[in-house]
């Protein structure tokens, strides 16, 4: 039998406030390609996106600097980078789905 990692009040919380914000970037996004925006819309999207993505920026860095093991940390979180980076082209803005994954954490940690 594997024994199951506790996690922390404090891990659940921070996950569940990044995957808010994933959700919220998400419907951004959706709105951004199904709607006709006006341009105070887009601008205003576009401030709330660059927030968010500080926001995941900021938590890798914490992460990245409190790892025991910095390159494996990387290894395995690297598409955390990729979501942090504020994306704003039609063919990228994809990427910003990425940030979704984080709801994976947030299911891992509420099942532990």
């Amino acid at each position: 039998m594997v024994a199951k990692k506790k996690v922390s009040r404090h891990h659940l919380w921070l996950e569940m406030v990044m995957g808010s914000l994933a959700l919220v970037s998400g419907y951004m996004l959706v709105r951004e390609l199904t709607d006709d925006l006006t341009p105070n819309q887009v601008f205003i999207f576009g401030i709330i996106d660059l927030v968010i993505a500080v926001v995941f920026l900021a938590e890798f860095g914490v992460k990245l600097y409190i790892a025991k093991n910095r390159m494996t940390y990387l290894k395995y979180h690297s598409w955390v980078l990729l979501a942090a980076i504020p994306v704003t082209t039609p063919l990228t803005q994809s990427l910003r789905l990425v940030r979704l994954l984080r709801l994976l954490h947030l299911l891992q940690a509420v099942e532990e």
